[in-house]
């Protein structure tokens, strides 16, 4: 890199849609990170192009991001009408390195789309992807993200969703490295549907710190977000859920759910579930769950000649390998299954 690029940019990401108390820290993240380069994707799919611009998406990191992927290569892949469509993106390169995929999917059209990013050791890597769903579009989106050991990874996710389109969306957050990841979903059609499914891992110093909002804009539009992690040693994680009920969207509903299990005395955890409304007829839930493993469970254990460590590894294993499998496709359950088997 030249002098130029080792120029560090400090900048606020993954703010909540309404703030609270700058001295509770958890409104935003401040985030430093060098200029980056043009990376490279494998994109498995004929339908994939280079764009000339990104598509016009608000997303979950927020617009102080977008000078992170300014200039960078803009990707597509676009369904036709009616068309199903299955694609597999990785990183093809290594670096300190970004890029932007645009995904498109028409009217009526099936979308199945897995990303893998993972990035090597002290590698700084982002990605942004910007979704839009066109009437009675599906589109099925797993992403497995794994970065590097004293790395960083900027995820970003933005999509506008038509008259009863659906995204189903699930994450798995592994790897070594800090991991900053913001999705945002407009739901402007009426009956659109959004499914939020993730599964984290924080161990040692690892920073992890995710903005998830649902902006509720069409009549009778849904939303389900589920999170389900475990944090380890001296793990930093921050959640920000929010359910926003706009002006006009009646008949809507919305629920969210984290369950955390705490495995260390130096973790720390900051769960913010938020339900905003300006809309009268609508339905919201939230709610969180923070805890250990009972005496109840290490003791079944021991009376198996498990230690308290090897029990925890277990357990957490499990519930990931749940997730993993739900993946479904083969070659990617293998890779989160590996991906899983590095970090326990």
């Amino acid at each position: 890199m030249d002098g130029k690029e080792n120029i560090m940019e400090t900048m606020r990401i993954n703010r909540l849609p309404a703030i609270t108390w700058n001295r509770m820290d958890i409104n935003d993240i401040s985030v430093n990170l060098p200029k980056l380069s043009g990376a490279e994707l494998a994109i498995d799919t004929n339908k994939a192009a280079i764009s000339a611009a990104p598509l016009d998406i608000k997303t979950g990191a927020g617009e102080n991001a977008d000078v992170i992927f300014a200039g960078l290569p803009v990707y597509s892949v676009t369904a036709s009408a009616g068309e199903r469509l299955e694609t597999l993106v990785e990183w093809k390169s290594s670096g300190t390195q970004g890029a932007v995929l645009n995904v498109t999917a028409g009217e009526g059209s099936t979308v199945t789309l897995y990303t893998h990013l993972k990035s090597a050791e002290g590698d700084t890597t982002a990605l942004r992807l910007l979704l839009n769903l066109e009437k009675n579009a599906k589109l099925r989106l797993v992403e497995l993200l794994e970065p590097g050991e004293n790395g960083v990874l900027v995820h970003d996710l933005g999509g506008n969703l038509g008259e009863n389109a659906d995204i189903a969306v699930l994450h798995l957050y592994l790897g070594s490295g800090d991991l900053y990841s913001g999705c945002r979903m407009d739901l402007y059609g009426e009956k659109a549907n959004f499914t939020y499914q993730a599964g984290y891992l924080g161990k040692k110093h690892q920073k992890l710190d995710l903005n998830l909002i649902a902006n509720h804009i069409g009549k009778n539009t849904t939303c389900n977000i589920r999170a389900d992690g475990t944090l380890k040693d001296q793990a930093e994680k921050t959640f920000r859920g929010t359910i926003d009920f706009k002006k006009g969207c009646k008949g809507s509903v919305g629920a969210e759910q984290e369950n955390v299990l705490l495995l260390g005395e130096e973790i720390v955890n900051k769960t913010i579930p938020l339900i905003l409304c300006a809309e009268e007829d609508v339905q919201g839930d939230h709610g969180a769950t923070v805890g250990e493993l009972d005496e109840e469970t290490l003791f079944y254990f021991a009376a198996r000649g498990m230690d308290s460590v090897t029990a925890e590894n277990l357990l957490t294993r499990e519930k990931l390998y749940r997730l993993a499998e739900a993946m479904g496709r083969e070659d990617v359950v293998e890779m989160a299954r590996k991906a899983i088997q590095e970090v326990l």
